[in-house]
């Protein structure tokens, strides 16, 4: 399995159920677009928004796994609103 850039539906089970492969890999949420799961070598979880705005990428650090994932998704709810409004 290549779990890299993973489509998945989460949940708070589904995400404590992500193995750690080799290499650090991403799960988009199906319900935010931009947000991201990365799931590091050590096991260790990140959630972040990517976004772009004037054509460049850019990725907002959300912060650990101890983030819940309703509050990932206030947060990336609420990115995605500023970044709409050009903040």
């Amino acid at each position: 399995m290549n779990p890299k850039n993973l489509l998945k539906k989460l949940t708070d089970t589904s995400i404590t159920n992500l193995e750690p492969a080799a290499k650090r890999y991403d799960v988009n949420d199906h319900k935010i677009i931009g947000l991201n799961l990365t799931v590091y070598p050590s096991g260790e979880k990140s959630w972040s928004y990517r976004y772009r705005i004037h054509g460049k990428a850019n990725r907002y650090f959300i912060g650990r796994d101890t983030v819940s994932l309703d509050a990932a998704r206030r947060k990336a709810k609420k990115l995605a609103g500023d970044v709409a409004n050009g903040q």
